[in-house]
């Protein structure tokens, strides 16, 4: 049985969709990135021909609507997540949307009922989900293996730190 391949809409211009999202597909034997979207057309299409990617939008509507796109891939900022990806669900395509899923329990909990509600899927796009090492970690700690936790301690960082990064949305007055 030959496996089906996921045509995928690329939702923003954004850093994480094109320098992370559209290079995984592309090498992808499971999915391709058909379409892609921003508020910006130039930046769309400027996007598409760069990449070889057949449909552009303006209009994040227009991409939603395009029936060529069985999923999307929400990488915009996060303040817009739970309005785009409720209307992605709506429009009957599946959902990959960046992380965090949304800044409030309630709108994740919106999202996800937008999502039950259409008979899609909705994933969060966390980066070592499947980590060997942390897959181990976890099991360790169901295990019982190092003990009973009680406290974790999180430590993150960014990589953003050359002057290209300040052309990123994130530090955008209008985001």
């Amino acid at each position: 049985m030959e496996k089906e391949v996921v045509r995928y809409g690329l939702i923003s211009t954004s850093q994480i969709g094109v320098n992370a999202h559209l290079p995984a597909s592309l090498d992808s034997k499971n999915s391709e990135i058909v379409s892609i979207s921003s508020r910006t057309a130039s930046k769309a299409k400027a996007a598409a021909g760069e990449h070889g990617i057949a449909r552009w939008y303006g209009s994040y509507d227009e991409q939603l609507a395009d029936p060529e796109t069985d999923a999307v891939i929400n990488a915009l900022p996060i303040s817009m997540h739970c309005e785009w990806t409720i209307k992605a669900a709506e429009a009957g395509k599946h959902i990959l949307c960046e992380k965090p899923l949304a800044t409030t329990a309630t709108d994740c909990q919106r999202m996800i009922d937008a999502a039950n509600s259409n008979n899609v899927l909705l994933v969060e796009g966390f980066t070592h989900r499947w980590n060997p090492h942390l897959r181990k970690a976890r099991e360790l700690i169901a295990n019982g293996a190092i003990g009973k936790v009680v406290t974790v301690t999180a430590v993150g960082c960014s990589h953003r730190t050359s002057p290209e990064d300040l052309t990123s949305v994130r530090y955008s007055a209008e985001s």
